[in-house]
């Protein structure tokens, strides 16, 4: 049988709402909607977290920044011989005690600070003579003698910077006096080690904060040898600073807030797309409603597996399936339906005559 295909009925703003809108089955159409709230609040909360945790970041800024540097030195001096003309000798090298007259050591620091301060300390220098014996795992200290070379003294100077020098003799007759009585009273041989410390301490006042710094430089020999060699030790040069906490914008703050201010915008876009333009699809509904047709009114209905375009006649729509069957009979005509009309809101039947087409929509199947 062959059925007059024609230009289509013009749509009403309906018809044009429905086929703008995208169809989605309701667990999808749910599911992306929860998403996207998911994700929008998520956005919130960093936007929170952004605004009161990561907008500041607190850096560590020196405001006084200084060095401080002490410095050892010293040298041997000789009583003139044949054999050592020279009447001083300098560090690092083999010394023969009884040519020695005294060591003449030398001590200084300098402070430099990048303002001005109060800068004051003290320095002292004393003499440790010990006697030791030596163990495999431990030397047993058997005693102990100060000597008290340079009584403490205290300075202060204001400014940028200070140096303090001195210059201190060490006469090692009297230590080498000391040792050999302390063996003779004890009765024992023991090994001798002089120790000498170069105290100093420094503090520098300033309107940033206080800083203090304290060294012990010293020079160490064997005492009662014929020869000996002097170890020095002294610390390195310290560089340090007062810091000051300060609070500032995190360089990535208004990257990060722009950021997340477009993933928000385009997340409530979504959303409002999702919540606009889709519609759940009915399936079910109209899977139930097709078989109800078919089971009870089979007889009547030709599948249509092509486009069905009503004629260019009147167009009655007709509000019960009922009439649209006795119509059917009446006019001698098949019952058109679209085989692929898988929304319910698009879905009609047809019952087409030559003058007039007359139609019924699916949906209104109760």
């Amino acid at each position: 049988m062959n059925y007059i295909k024609v230009k289509p009925e013009s749509s009403p703003e309906t018809e044009k709402g429905r086929k703008m809108r995208l169809f989605l089955p309701g667990y999808i159409r749910v599911s992306i909607i929860i998403f996207l709230c998911i994700l929008l609040a998520a956005s919130g909360y960093y936007r929170y977290d952004l605004k009161y945790r990561q907008k500041f970041i607190d850096k560590d800024v020196p405001v006084f920044s200084y060095e401080c540097s002490p410095e050892l030195s010293y040298k041997v001096s000789y009583i003139p011989t044949d054999i050592y003309p020279d009447t001083s000798l300098g560090e690092n090298q083999l010394y023969i005690t009884k040519f020695i007259d005294h060591i003449q050591s030398s001590f200084s620091c300098e402070f430099e600070g990048d303002r001005p301060a109060e800068i004051k300390g003290t320095y002292s220098a004393t003499a440790y003579l010990k006697g030791f014996l030596k163990s495999v795992n431990q030397d047993k200290i058997l005693w102990t003698k100060e000597f008290e070379l340079l009584p403490e003294r205290s300075f202060s100077q204001q400014g940028n910077a200070a140096t303090i020098s001195y210059e201190l003799p060490i006469v090692l007759s009297d230590m080498i006096s000391y040792a050999e009585y302390a063996n003779t009273v004890l009765n024992i041989n023991s090994n001798v080690q002089l120790e000498i410390a170069y105290d100093f301490s420094i503090q520098a006042v300033t309107d940033k904060g206080t800083v203090t710094k304290a060294f012990s430089p010293s020079l160490s020999l064997p005492i009662g040898n014929d020869y000996f060699e002097i170890t020095k030790s002294i610390s390195e040069q310290k560089s340090a600073s007062i810091d000051e906490q300060v609070r500032s914008i995190s360089p990535s703050y208004e990257r990060n807030r722009l950021t997340i201010r477009i993933i928000a915008a385009v997340i409530c876009a979504a959303l409002l797309f999702v919540l606009i333009f889709t519609r759940k699809l009915t399936f079910d509904s109209y899977y139930l409603k097709v078989d109800k047709l078919f089971k009870k009114y089979g007889a009547h209905i030709v599948v249509s597996d092509s486009d069905i375009i009503c004629g260019s006649g009147e167009v009655i729509e007709v509000s019960a399936i009922e009439g649209l069957i006795k119509i059917s009979d009446d006019l001698g005509k098949p019952i058109l339906y679209k085989n692929d009309s898988i929304f319910e809101e698009n879905c009609k039947l047809f019952v087409m005559d030559d003058r007039i087409n007359y139609t019924f929509r699916l949906e209104k199947i109760e």
